[in-house]
C-alpha cells in the first residue's frame, strides 16, 4: 500500500507542478500534500484526496464523492477531503482547477487563522 501512496505523489507532483514545489509528509498514516506549507490534499491507501471547499461544491454535487475517512478511538471520522476518482485524473485541466480551489481556500483558512491569533495578542 505504501508503494500505492508514493505512485499516487509522485503523479500528483507531475500534475499539479503549475501550483507550485508539492511536499509531503506523514499524516495521520497517510500523507498530506502542501504547497508554502499549507495542507491543500491527502494521499491515503494509493488514492489522492483533494480539500474541500466552496468552489468545489458544484463538481462535488454533479459528481458525488467518496470522502477520506480514518478511525478515532475505533469510530470512523470523515475528513473533509474528497476522493480524486479516475475520470478526474483523465482530466487534467479540472483535476488542476479544483486543486488550485483546494489550495487557495486551504491559504485563505490558514491567513485567517494567522489574523484571528495576532488581534487576540494584540494589546488594548
Amino acid at each position: 500500500m505504501r508503494a500505492l501512496s508514493y505512485d499516487r505523489i509522485y503523479k500528483s507532483q507531475e500534475y499539479l507542478a503549475s501550483l507550485g514545489t508539492i511536499q509531503y509528509r506523514s499524516l495521520f498514516g497517510s500523507y498530506s500534500l502542501t504547497v508554502e506549507d499549507t495542507v491543500f490534499a491527502m494521499v491515503a491507501n494509493g488514492e489522492l484526496y483533494l480539500r474541500a471547499c466552496e468552489e468545489s461544491v458544484p463538481y462535488c454535487v454533479k459528481h458525488p464523492p467518496a470522502w477520506l475517512m480514518f478511525m478515532k478511538c475505533g469510530r470512523p471520522v470523515m475528513l473533509n477531503y474528497y476522493r480524486v476518482d479516475e475520470s478526474l485524473w483523465r482530466d487534467q485541466q479540472q483535476l488542476v482547477r479544483l486543486s488550485k480551489y483546494s489550495l487557495d481556500a486551504a491559504m485563505k483558512e490558514k491567513h485567517s487563522r494567522i489574523l484571528q491569533h495576532r488581534l487576540k495578542i494584540s494589546p488594548i
